[in-house]
């Protein structure tokens, strides 16, 4: 997955729309930085209910779905986190936003020797 960016405007806050994840077993690490500056404050969730395919049986919107906050995971100012998991989506939920920022999101194979 190459990196997806999102950016935000200063005072844009609330759960912000989801990244997708390729649903992948555990050995798949997904790893997500948030750039922040000021008295900025967020959390980074997940869920692994279906939010993109209203085809889907299952689907449900994003406001619907079960959103987990990542436990470790920064919520003020620069932070990273890694972490792996077979999640469906991820997104940021903006508390407070004084001067805007920017959320990455990327995944990668763990390395294994065969």
């Amino acid at each position: 997955m190459n990196i997806v960016r999102q950016t935000f405007a200063a005072a844009t806050t609330g759960a912000q729309n989801p990244i997708g994840l390729d649903y992948l077993p555990l050995s798949f690490i997904t790893a997500a930085a948030v750039p922040a500056t000021g008295a900025d404050t967020y959390s980074i969730q997940v869920t692994l209910d279906e939010v993109f395919d209203q085809t889907d049986p299952q689907y449900l919107a994003p406001a619907s779905a079960t959103w987990h906050t990542v436990t470790g995971a920064p919520t003020t100012a620069t932070g990273y986190i890694t972490f792996n998991g077979p999640w469906r989506a991820i997104r940021i939920n903006i508390t407070a936003n004084t001067t805007g920022f920017r959320f990455l999101v990327g995944q990668a194979i763990e390395g294994r020797g065969f």
